[in-house]
């Protein structure tokens, strides 16, 4: 590997470690580090723009594990390619660049949460039906507790909803905010332009 190319794998490091401190957990982030170590050995990634490496490289794993569905821990694509200061069809082509290069397919262990795998690998039940894994250990728990328990299962389930809409609508409150903010930003530049051609 040449100098330039480890000096620009720190900088996109940097660039994704930024982000998600900000927006993303452990799990996700060491599945982004991962992504970009490998795709540093497939491809020269000091060629091309480092922001649009780092958008590229989040963008992927947030496809691959769903994050753009608001019923599971989630995130925008606004909110990555605002983060980044690229378009979503530049994120969104460099993340299919890169799932390609990469052989990144969803329920691949290696950059995929356990939910997401699981619901992609499929078992084969006594009755013989197949259905994914996570159906299955959802069923094989559930036979095995007590009516406490599955109070005590629906209470927390109750608990985890609540919790998920809280966090949507405050989602849905920074990315309205992104979106004015945009807005705001346009329409000041035609102004300044209007003003310029008179």
């Amino acid at each position: 590997m040449s100098k330039k190319s480890d000096i620009t794998l720190g900088e996109i490091q940097k660039l994704i470690f930024g982000f998600c401190d900000k927006y993303l957990n452990d799990e996700y982030t060491n599945f982004c580090r991962k992504l970009l170590n490998e795709l540093n050995n497939e491809t020269d990634i000091s060629r091309g723009n480092q922001k649009n490496w780092a958008a590229g490289v989040v963008y992927a794993i947030a496809r691959a594990n769903f994050l753009f569905d608001s019923s599971s821990f989630s995130i925008s694509p606004d909110i990555i390619c605002d983060y980044f200061g690229v378009n979503k069809n530049t994120a969104g082509n460099k993340a299919s660049a890169i799932r390609d290069i990469c052989y990144l397919d969803i329920g691949d262990p290696d950059y995929c949460s356990k939910d997401v795998v699981d619901a992609f690998t499929f078992v084969e039940i006594s009755e013989g039906f197949i259905v994914p894994k996570n159906f299955f250990n959802k069923i094989s728990a559930i036979e095995k507790m007590s009516d406490e328990d599955m109070e005590l299962l629906k209470l927390k389930n109750e608990k985890e909803l609540l919790k998920q809409k809280e966090e949507r609508i405050l989602r849905e409150k920074e990315e309205k905010l992104v979106r004015a903010r945009k807005k705001k930003e346009k329409e000041m530049n035609a102004g300044q332009i209007y003003l310029f051609e008179d």
